[in-house]
């Protein structure tokens, strides 16, 4: 192809810039859907010409180079007219024409591939144009089964090639054989279909070349200007889809081009999904009264009813997005800090008589208490621990040492490393924030001490800081070590933050994401409330709200990022409340037909060669927008992972034409002027027509739908 004349090219003077050719060269159209396995034969690039007839459409010239033993076309013909491939296992009687073509699949437990033959009429030929290829692209070790093949579809972050993995054993399971209607999508599914890596381009991107990102690559550059997005549009545009690609992108930005898939963010507790409905309320989104069973200890057996203040899934999220924030922050000694992590309060040394306690720990980057000073604690429970204080004391006039013993557990079985641990100064300030590093040990020595545990100081306050309001409005008691149910890790990165230090670049605070579904659905101002202010990006880590319930002070972290999915069919954005759009940044996403380009992503182009998908959504959309509003086109997804007629069939009427009836209500005459009269009755009831006929023939399903694109 690379070759267009027999000698050098000539400039027409008399028309600049025209190019004479001696010879050209023509080649007729090509057919991928039907001879794509002569396509592979290609020198350089193996799916060049595949991905660039889809891309081009015909626009332009490419040199591509075949190799000597590319088959001729008639060798590799898989006309839908012609010849029938099918997956089968070896034993499966299939109801065959000469030259149809069977992927023999060696038993349902292996689910390998053992060989592929053609259909002479009489018996089965090897079929060696497709079998040796296989074997060329497929090394002895590199010959995974079907099972294997979906196991990296699902790692590899493959929704389409999953469907059509899954579709191909579930029917060997059924039935024994699978009918592949599309010869690509078996090609690069199965012959072809192991591992592949997910390429990604390296980035940073330099923002003057922006125009160049990817539509995903731009939205996560949106959340440096707005930590709030919301993506709207018709039902079936890929909404969802299109957060998780956003997220995949932000991380791939954060962390220099090191790419990070979704499903390991999960993974990670760093994105959760929420779906907003009519009864949810605020009380489920950021803070509410919950009714628990009482569990205390020094009552066993107590089992009243009684209510707790239970967070709700965005200040969860704030608060885990917070634990990475402190990380980031102050790095050293922070790798054991988690959600799980608890935050204590301690006493070191009596206060104003025993400093000498509180400087030997700060300066041995350790935490100590006294009791039970002539043994080792490790190993005790606490009943031991009581018991041991019981022998210890031998009064009874004097009180029982419950107390005691609760906090010497405390510090030796109930801490645990990452554990926070703020430091007594009066009875509402504190002056040290620690964080604990290591296990329960004993020393004996001069300091009287002699139960420890390593920790690591975060920060000391030159004056002390008052935690009162941050306490639930509780000061704090004498105990020696207890545990501050009422403080998590949002108050502490708000104490270490308080002395308004330059914080570190965004980029290197690990990103958290709240994926809110269907946002348009709730009272967004309700659920929302106060913090409707505070999402504000120059609000974050900066304005704090008290709390209704919790009477707390609280603000959002920078590091959690807000994307909302909006389905206009059931709330127009015009819609939506002011205060709403002024904080979200808003992206629409419409129908994309050409995903039809890539049947890696949507299946198939044409179904049976008749049916042109994407140009059927087309004249559908017209059609809608043209009767009713953009908002209600219907998206591409509702006809991705569509592989045979059969699949087709189910999405027309157990998806589309629901979705129709129900934007119309039920009124069977507009929808006629939509799709036409052939799906319906007389009496106005869905008309199933039949989706099978006599081989080469259209049946009547195909040739309604056929009318539409018409």
């Amino acid at each position: 192809m690379s070759e267009y004349t027999n000698r050098p090219n000539n400039i027409n003077k008399d028309r600049p810039g025209t190019v004479e050719f001696e010879v050209i060269k023509t080649f007729r159209p090509l057919r991928l859907s039907d001879e794509f396995a002569r396509y592979k034969y290609f020198e350089l690039d193996l799916n060049l010409l595949n991905k660039s007839a889809k891309s081009v459409k015909n626009c332009g010239f490419f040199p591509i180079k075949v190799n000597k033993d590319c088959p001729e076309p008639k060798e590799i013909n898989f006309s839908n007219h012609l010849r029938s491939i099918f997956v089968a296992l070896q034993n499966t009687q299939l109801k065959l024409q000469p030259g149809d073509v069977r992927v023999t699949i060696n038993n349902l437990n292996e689910k390998r591939i053992s060989g592929i033959h053609i259909w002479d009429g009489s018996k089965f030929n090897d079929y060696d144009v497709l079998w040796k290829l296989y074997l060329e692209r497929n090394p002895e070790n590199e010959r995974y089964s079907l099972d294997g093949l979906l196991e990296f579809a699902i790692k590899d972050k493959a929704p389409f090639k999953q469907k059509y993995l899954a579709s191909v054993i579930k029917d060997l399971e059924e039935t024994g054989a699978f009918k592949a209607s599309n010869p690509i999508a078996l090609y690069d599914n199965i012959l072809v279909g192991r591992k592949r890596s997910i390429s990604t381009p390296k980035l940073p991107i330099p923002p003057e070349e922006i125009e160049d990102l990817s539509d995903y690559e731009k939205y996560a550059r949106l959340l440096d200007f707005n930590p709030n997005l919301i993506l709207y549009g018709p039902p079936g545009t890929g909404k969802t889809y299109s957060a998780m690609r956003i997220v995949e992108c932000n991380e791939q930005l954060r962390s220099g081009g090191e790419f990070m898939p979704f499903q390991n963010v999960i993974a990670q507790k760093r994105a959760e999904f929420v779906t907003f409905h009519q009864a949810y309320s605020y009380e489920e989104f950021v803070e509410g009264i919950r009714p628990v069973m009482a569990d205390d200890e020094q009552e066993e057996g107590n089992q009243d009813l009684k209510y707790k203040i239970e967070d709700g899934i965005l200040k969860r999220m704030a608060n885990a997005a917070s634990i990475q924030f402190i990380k980031g922050k102050n790095a050293e000694g922070t790798e054991t800090i988690s959600e799980s992590s608890k935050i204590w309060k301690i006493s070191l040394g009596a206060r104003y008589k025993e400093e000498d306690i509180y400087k030997a720990c700060k300066k041995n980057e350790m935490i100590a208490i006294g009791w039970l000073e002539d043994q080792s604690l490790e190993g005790k429970t606490y009943e031991e621990i009581y018991g041991a204080l019981l022998a210890e004391n031998d009064n009874p006039d004097l009180p029982k040492p419950t107390n005691d013993a609760s906090t010497i557990n405390y510090m030796v079985n109930e801490m645990n490393q990452g554990d926070v641990v703020l430091v007594y100064e009066g009875p509402k300030t504190i002056r040290d924030i620690i964080v604990v590093t290591g296990d329960y040990y004993y020393q004996d020595d001069d300091m009287r001490y002699p139960h420890r545990r390593k920790v690591k100081w975060l920060k000391h306050f030159d004056e002390p800081v008052d935690i009162y309001a941050m306490n639930g409005q509780k000061g704090l008691t004498p105990k020696t070590i207890y545990q501050l149910k009422n403080l998590n890790m949002a108050d502490i990165k708000t104490l270490l933050t308080e002395d308004k230090e330059e914080p570190k670049p965004e980029n290197t605070i690990t990103p958290f994401y709240l994926i809110i579904d269907e946002i348009n659905r709730g009272n967004v101002a309700k659920i929302f409330g106060e913090l409707i202010t505070l999402i504000e990006k120059d609000k974050r880590d900066s304005i704090p709200c008290t709390l209704p319930y919790s009477k707390k002070a609280f603000t959002l972290p920078t590091n959690l990022y807000i994307i909302g999915t909006m389905n206009t069919a059931d709330r127009s954005i015009a819609m939506l409340d002011t205060a709403l759009r002024r904080r979200f940044a808003f992206i629409e996403l419409e129908p994309d037909l050409t995903v039809f380009d890539n049947p890696s992503l949507s299946g198939v182009a044409k179904v049976n060669d008749r049916i042109d998908v994407a140009r059927l959504l087309e004249v559908i959309n017209k059609s809608i927008n043209e009767q009713l509003d953009r908002d209600h086109r219907i998206g591409h997804s509702y006809f991705m992972a569509i592989y045979n007629l059969s699949d087709l069939y189910n999405v027309w009427y157990y998806k589309i034409i629901p979705l129709l009836l129900d934007y119309f209500y039920n009124d069977i005459s507009s929808l006629k002027n939509i799709i036409g009269s052939k799906f319906f009755t007389d009496q106005g009831s869905v008309n199933y027509l039949k989706s099978t006929a006599d081989d080469g023939e259209t049946s009547e399903f195909e040739a309604a739908l056929m009318d539409i694109i018409k």
